[in-house]
């Protein structure tokens, strides 16, 4: 009988993080190590009581002297951080044993392109996750010197890109995007709702009484357009509709300073921290919406895997989100929420109040909006339907090799 083929994962964020990420790989690795002997190299300190002893971590913590705080919401850090991370990677490929097949994750920034081209020298397939696509994404945010550099660094990314054994987009969007570096992939993975949210049923719609209380949770960070939000939230307030309305902006990230500012100026818009695993549900289901905020800019850059997670829990969706992207077509075509063109605060100011209007004169039109997606990411598309994919991909190029 064949010994269990050897996988290599290699992602900076993973348990014990919470980052949206980090719970995805999770489970991906959970699930493939029934038949896999699955290593994962990650930044992330391992709590060990956390973790399963079906697969083994290798953890590579930040440096004591970059606190893990500050690292989230500073750019220069979290930029160092992640190219300490990228350096120990690469030397920890050069000096491990030979994995049947390595899958670099593309978090942080570049590791597909470097951890690719030590995998290319050692002569070891490696296959790629495109959570978000560099360089362009550092364009879309003016994120520099990255910025000044992206011919070059797209024209690097296509040559490692190529050497790949497989390419796997998390979204339709990435596919159009590598096209037009000349990249070929047909392998769309869909990200899934993690387990804390899924597993259980969904809490119930809090009361239409009161003002509609509308929730941004996640990442605050480059990718999260809390500019538009800002310029809606003055247009609610010159139509004298702003106290209908409660805002939750939940999370860390580069933008926090921006979401605490915007919340010192309304009585009716919180901050709050992210949460603990265990409170994640209740949480997400403590709103009777959620925001997704994505610039126009970065339309087949990044992909909010928090869609499936505020379908699990059964809530409807306000997106500002690039009006040709899969997302945009997928709500509507799903009628699992409202739809308004990135960076354009007026119409993101009108679905805010159409679904005011909504709760006011019809409260099952967003009750039935949660309850579609909620049937989606059950019966549709799941953890263990997305999983089975990776599981079938990975197999299908170690069978080649």
């Amino acid at each position: 009988m064949d010994s269990p083929k050897r996988i290599l994962l290699i992602n900076q964020y993973f348990a014990p993080s919470e980052a949206a990420t980090a719970v995805l790989l999770r489970e991906l690795v959970e699930d493939l190590s029934h038949s896999m002997r699955v290593t994962v190299l990650c930044e992330t300190a391992v709590n060990g009581g956390e973790l399963s002893n079906s697969y083994n971590v290798e953890s590579r913590p930040m440096p004591a002297w970059i606190p893990a705080e500050r690292a989230v919401a500073s750019k220069a850090l979290r930029w160092l951080s992640s190219f300490l991370f990228i350096a120990r990677a690469v030397f920890f490929l050069s000096v491990s044993k030979p994995y049947d097949l390595v899958v670099l994750a593309s978090e942080p920034p570049f590791i597909d392109l470097f951890g690719g081209f030590m995998c290319w020298c050692l002569k070891r397939p490696f296959v790629v996750i495109t959570q978000d696509l560099y360089p362009e994404f550092a364009e879309g945010v003016g994120l520099q010197p990255v910025a000044l550099c992206a011919w070059p660094l797209k024209r690097m990314h296509s040559f490692m890109a190529r050497k790949a054994k497989r390419i796997i987009a998390v979204s339709s969007d990435h596919v159009e995007l590598l096209a037009r570096r000349g990249v070929v992939t047909e392998t769309v993975i869909h990200n899934w709702a993690p387990s804390m949210v899924s597993d259980t049923e969904p809490l119930p719609m809090p009361s239409a009484d009161g003002p509609i209380v509308i929730q941004y949770a996640g990442n605050l960070g480059l990718a999260c357009d809390l500019d538009a939000l800002e310029v809606a939230l003055k247009e609610l307030t010159a139509k004298g509709e702003m106290s209908n309305f409660q805002f939750i902006l939940r999370g860390d990230g580069v933008k926090r300073e921006q979401a605490l500012r915007i919340a010192g100026q309304y009585e009716n818009v919180v901050h709050q921290p992210p949460v603990a695993r265990s409170e994640v549900l209740a949480a997400m289901a403590a709103c009777h919406a959620h925001l997704i905020l994505t610039p126009a800019r970065l339309f087949g850059c990044v992909y909010p895997s928090k869609v499936y997670s505020i379908m699990a829990a059964a809530r409807p969706i306000i997106a500002s989100v690039p009006r040709a992207s899969r997302m945009s077509g997928f709500i509507a075509s799903h009628r699992v929420g409202y739809v308004s063109p990135a960076e354009d605060p007026a119409q993101l100011a009108s679905c805010l109040l159409r679904s005011l209007r909504d709760l006011r004169d019809t409260p099952s039109v967003l009750s039935e909006m949660g309850a579609r997606g909620w049937r989606y990411v059950s019966q549709e598309w799941n953890r263990e339907k997305a999983t089975s994919r990776y599981e079938a991909e990975f197999r299908q190029v170690l069978s080649r090799e």
